[in-house]
């Protein structure tokens, strides 16, 4: 008998998913030159920057759930927080619409960009959400790594969307998106699909300009 979905996340993973969010956004912050050109405290004081300025970027609603640093939620919604050593994944309920997790992202960025640049790449889509045996949140699944994959094309402090978090935001909220200039970079190749990337800036506000290669 075949195994379905969770079967395999079972054998790989040594745990299940809980039940999947189809529709969920998630952005991924990465320090820009921490990997290689800085110090280990020089590091360890940005992240901790970085942190708290996430934490400042939330809505005044919200607060640390029960999981504390993994978990800061609301009466209407529960975002997942996970530190990827020189950066953070936050990821969105499914209640939290495309617009309302942007102006938080951007909170977020403008935050942690007064004093250190910062890429972001940003996705919405199907993700599950793991606890393992130590009770750590974690999530997996198309979502958070189209995320991962456009924040690898991101440049000098970049924010740079999906298609599939771009097209619906602009279709729905256009007039306010283009003004902060959401721009095609074409597209580009992200593991086994081909999908279109928007670098996202609004000069001397947020983001950063395309650069040689790029649209």
């Amino acid at each position: 008998m075949a195994k379905n979905k969770k079967d395999d996340y079972q054998a790989d993973f040594g745990f299940t998913p809980t039940p999947i969010n189809k529709n969920q956004v998630v952005g991924i912050f990465d320090l820009v030159g921490f990997s290689s050109e800085k110090s280990n405290d020089d590091l360890v004081a940005a992240v901790s920057n970085m942190e708290m300025r996430i934490k400042l970027g939330f809505r005044e609603n919200y607060h640390w759930g029960e999981r504390g640093k993994d978990k800061w939620e609301s009466d209407r919604n529960e975002v997942l927080l996970r530190s990827t050593g020189d950066g953070y994944v936050v990821a969105f309920s499914e209640d939290e619409t495309s617009l309302e997790a942007l102006q938080t992202l951007l909170r977020m960025y403008k935050g942690i960009s007064k004093s250190h640049k910062v890429n972001l790449g940003i996705n919405r889509g199907e993700n599950y959400v793991l606890t393992d045996v130590n009770g750590q949140v974690n999530i997996i699944g198309w979502g958070v790594n189209y995320s991962a994959r456009a924040l690898q094309f991101a440049k000098n402090g970049q924010i740079i969307c999906t298609e599939h978090f771009a097209k619906p935001l602009l279709k729905t909220h256009g007039d306010e998106i283009l003004d902060k200039e959401m721009v095609s970079i074409g597209k580009q190749k992200i593991k086994e699909a081909t999908i279109e990337l928007f670098n996202y800036r609004k000069k001397n506000e947020f983001g950063a300009p395309l650069v040689k290669g790029q649209k």
